[in-house]
């Protein structure tokens, strides 16, 4: 459970990535949300899910801005 919610979480923080040209704050700010996901995920896989959704919720609307 823990190591499938990792990989989730990567697999949709790179699939976020590639989605749209993020610009280095917003990097700096998704790596962390992301990273205390990874770290979450050692006590609390759903949590970490949550945390990553967030993160990735966060880039669709900023990329809804953009556009």
């Amino acid at each position: 459970m823990r190591n499938a919610a990792v990989k989730i979480c990567a697999l949709n923080s790179e699939n976020a990535r590639k989605k749209m040209a993020l610009t280095d704050e917003v990097k700096r700010n998704t790596v962390s949300v992301v990273r205390s996901g990874f770290v979450t995920v050692l006590n609390s896989a759903p949590k970490a899910l949550r945390l990553c959704n967030k993160a990735l919720i966060g880039l669709e609307i900023l990329r809804a801005e953009k556009e």
